[in-house]
């Protein structure tokens, strides 16, 4: 009801158009049978929706009306199991400002802006952990501006499993070479591409980078 009409139509042709630059599964990272996917950065969870009969889902979304959503979307589906929290390089708190596509995590020592609600922050490696994952097939993540610190959260997992990565690019303040550089330093046998052009104030970026093992997809 608080989503604007064109929102929902932008989501869904990400989601599900295979042409969207947005598009998740791009050949390199689709998500096989049997995959356990960390989906970060969950939102209406239409991507949880689109492969939770092929595959193991963490849903993880920190926005209070989300969770909601969510948690009637898959009430008794054992395939998706909902994480409310926030996601970044350290465990700890954090505000996340009023917003329904676009809210953004910041620091809980901030001043929080109105309408901006505490929030739970956990580390990938800290979730996988604490929910006995012995394996992470697939991290997709979509996390306005924060997707370098959750990959920095996730060291230990992207140096042990060696996902397959489908993030974001485009938000202000991300740099896609650094977020590249940073993968490759902990799993150099990554193969990687770029796809997509946005444009803003800050230039020319790429819509999102994909990262695979070689001979895996």
């Amino acid at each position: 009801n608080n989503m604007p009409l064109r929102s929902l139509y932008m989501v869904i042709t990400e989601s599900l158009y295979k042409d969207d630059w947005h598009y998740y599964e791009a050949p390199e990272t689709t998500v096989e049978p049997g995959d356990i996917v960390l989906d970060c950065g969950a939102a209406e969870g239409l991507f949880s929706l689109k492969i939770m009969d092929r595959a193991e889902c963490i849903t993880i979304e920190p926005s209070p009306a989300f969770i909601g959503c969510l948690k009637k979307t898959f009430v008794g589906n054992g395939n998706v199991r909902i994480v409310p929290c926030a996601l970044g390089s350290q465990a700890g708190q954090a505000c996340l400002t009023s917003g329904i596509l676009d809210s953004i995590v910041t620091g809980a020592k901030q001043n929080s802006p109105e309408g901006a609600v505490k929030v739970n922050v956990a580390t990938i490696d800290r979730l996988v952990c604490d929910l006995g994952l012995t394996r992470v097939d697939y991290i997709k993540g979509d996390l306005e501006s924060f997707e370098l610190e959750v990959l920095k959260g996730a060291e230990r997992t992207i140096r042990e499993h060696m996902p397959k990565i489908a993030m974001t690019t485009y938000h202000p303040g991300n740099d896609w070479k650094e977020m590249r550089d940073y993968v490759l330093s902990l799993a150099p046998g990554y193969s990687w591409r770029v796809k997509g052009l946005s444009w803003s104030n800050e230039g020319p970026k790429p819509v999102m980078i994909h990262f695979w093992r070689p001979g895996r997809h």
